[in-house]
């Protein structure tokens, strides 16, 4: 199921997607991440924990992503 499909369900549901929060930290790959993420050796992933909450502050998704920091740049915008 995709992103999309997944966020539609959840708001025919009643749970429409509101807010995320994301945290984002660095640390060196496991010996696992750096095999299936095909990692050069030195190079650091990006952990990326993100929570969607809905209506009243409800969460509703929880992802966590690797990233091998070499090839990603995360960039936010937000309203002041």
């Amino acid at each position: 199921m995709s992103w999309d499909a997944a966020s539609a369900v959840l708001a025919e549901l009643g749970f429409p997607q509101r807010e995320f929060t994301d945290r984002v930290s660095s640390r060196m790959p496991t010996p696992e991440e750096v095999e299936h993420l095909d990692i050069p050796d030195g190079v650091s992933v990006l952990r990326q924990f993100r929570v969607v909450y809905s209506d009243d502050d409800r969460p509703i998704e929880v992802t966590i992503l690797i990233k091998p920091g070499h090839l990603y740049e995360l960039r936010y915008r937000q309203p002041m």
